[in-house]
């Protein structure tokens, strides 16, 4: 949008107003012409790249606290580890959720795609889980691997969404 300073105020107007926004004065044809025009900076470009970028470093700095605490509990030892696994998985994917829904209420128009951005770095890892659990013949990991993948990109994708929707309702009221 190209703008003009308004001839009475100084504030910037666009070439196409019938009026000025702060001041009032109608605008004649010629009033404003391109000749002084005010720049304006366009940082839409850059914000469509560091938006998604933002969402992936996030989501993999909250993957890796994950598995530096993961390591401490030894899931196969006994049923109160396995019992804390569980719950230390339903954590993250909480928090992930959380994570996602205020993503999608600051920068809503991105929509469900910056979910999967914000976990696209743990399903990669979690994909390299699951070569090594076929390699190493074990099913059972295999599809629990599967299903908190699946549990990553629900919570991902739905809470962008819900943070979205939020705040349009919030917007709207």
């Amino acid at each position: 949008m190209k703008l003009a300073p308004c001839p009475d105020c100084g504030n910037a107007c666009s070439l196409t107003a019938p009026s000025c926004p702060r001041c009032g004065r109608i605008m004649q044809p010629g009033d404003l012409s391109e000749n002084n025009l005010v720049k304006t900076t366009d940082y839409s470009k850059l914000k469509n790249i560091l938006v998604p970028l933002l969402a992936f470093v996030t989501g993999a700095t909250a993957f890796l606290i994950y598995f530096s605490v993961i390591p401490y509990i030894k899931t196969r030892e006994s049923d109160v580890n396995q019992i804390l696994a569980i719950i230390a998985s339903s954590i993250f994917i909480i928090s992930l959720f959380a994570l996602a829904a205020l993503f999608g209420f600051v920068w809503d128009k991105f929509g469900w795609r910056l979910g999967l951005w914000l976990v696209s770095l743990p399903l990669i890892l979690m994909a390299l889980g699951l070569l090594t659990s076929l390699a190493s013949g074990s099913f059972l990991s295999f599809f629990v691997i599967l299903a908190f993948c699946g549990f990553m990109v629900l919570a991902g994708c739905f809470g962008v969404v819900l943070g979205a929707k939020y705040k349009k309702r919030l917007q709207s009221k």
